[in-house]
């Protein structure tokens, strides 16, 4: 398995995270599962898993003060 710090991830990707987190920013804390499905919905072609994608949500969320809620992997979406 390819780990998250080999794969590609696009400008495109991280916008939409940096732009959720900006977005639910009177929250102290982010739903990977709600953010998963916002970066499905708004950038279809990502062709991380939905774990790679739940990690670097949550990575960039503690990056800048959120707790997270790990609520599910995104795979019955």
């Amino acid at each position: 398995m390819t780990s998250l710090r080999q794969k590609y991830v696009s400008p495109q990707i991280r916008r939409t995270i940096t732009q959720y987190l900006i977005d639910n920013s009177e929250f102290q804390t982010v739903s990977t599962l709600d953010a998963i499905h916002v970066v499905r919905k708004r950038v279809p072609q990502c062709e991380l898993s939905d774990h790679e994608l739940g990690d670097l949500i949550a990575k960039s969320a503690i990056d800048v003060g959120f707790d997270v809620s790990f609520d599910g992997d995104g795979s019955h979406l």
